[in-house]
């Protein structure tokens, strides 16, 4: 009969092999959780600017740079970005002397977690209980000014942007 020799493990192998697997795991669970943030910042931002929205693309042309049905028709020195991927980003700004029609839009409960893209079209200061108007969006008048965004959490009908 063959000569079989134990073989025994020493405790800091375990040790070291147990702590590799938790780092990979670790590692794992990190990039998991980081991975919207890294699609987000990964999504190219398509800028916008139109003088009027005579001069925007049709909604068949382009739906995400097309007047929203909500927006003014009278809206001058209109700005929009939104993320060309699907991946939530959307801020828009215009001006507006005929500001928005207030029985075409709802309040909402709270802010949704606030802008899901950073923007400098949109004003430091939000209300903490924006609009929606039937396209997911958050909107705000403010003095002549209409703006409108995506939030981080969807509003019911948010079209993803």
């Amino acid at each position: 009969m063959p000569y079989r020799r134990r073989v025994r493990v020493k405790t800091s192998t375990l040790v070291i092999a147990g702590s590799a697997i938790a780092a990979v795991v670790a590692v794992g669970i990190a990039a998991y959780i980081m991975m919207p943030t890294f699609l987000a910042a990964s999504s190219p931002v398509e800028r916008r600017s139109y003088d009027s929205w005579s001069d925007a693309p049709s909604r068949s042309q382009d739906p995400a740079a097309a007047r929203p049905t909500w927006a003014p028709a009278d809206a001058t020195d209109i700005r929009l970005e939104y993320r060309v991927r699907n991946v939530p980003g959307y801020a828009l700004s215009m001006r507006t002397a005929d500001g928005l029609e207030p029985t075409a839009c709802v309040r909402l409960d709270d802010a949704h977690g606030g802008p899901a893209m950073y923007s400098e079209l949109l004003p430091d200061d939000l209300p903490d209980r924006p609009y929606t108007c039937g396209d997911g969006h958050a909107v705000w008048f403010d003095a002549g000014h209409v703006y409108a965004w995506s939030t981080v959490e969807p509003i019911d009908g948010a079209a993803p942007h």
